[in-house]
């Protein structure tokens, strides 16, 4: 059940299509409009992972909260650089980072599916 309404988020918000077309294989197609595009959204779906697993380990501990609350704080100490390239790796690196919060959280969700209950974990 809880893998089912994690799924119903991923694809409601597009994160896949998001991250797909961050770090796919058509990535370096983009063009300075798309990376501009696209780093928001990519950074509205990170900011919602990291809420949902912040609220996660406030139930149960996850040692890997420290490290992607840190990572993602340094990502936002920093805009959209105006270079091309750089704009380019930005938004990578927001991908990268937002996948690897999105596995924590299957994780979690696969690790306490039978002893917690969809209202508990989903809870704000």
């Amino acid at each position: 059940m809880i893998t089912a309404l994690h799924k119903s988020f991923v694809s409601d918000e597009g994160i896949d299509d998001d991250l797909d077309t961050a770090i796919g294989l058509q990535s370096a197609l983009l063009t300075m409009e798309d990376v501009q595009g696209l780093a928001p959204r990519i950074h509205r779906h990170l900011h919602q992972l990291l809420n949902m697993l912040v609220q996660r380990a406030a139930r149960v501990q996850s040692p890997d909260l420290t490290v992607f609350a840190n990572r993602a704080r340094q990502l936002d100490l920093h805009t959209l650089p105006a270079n091309f390239a750089s704009a380019r790796g930005y938004v990578r690196r927001l991908a990268l980072l937002t996948e690897d919060v999105l596995e924590v959280l299957r994780a979690e969700a696969a690790d306490t599916a039978g002893s917690t209950s969809v209202e508990e974990w989903w809870s704000v």
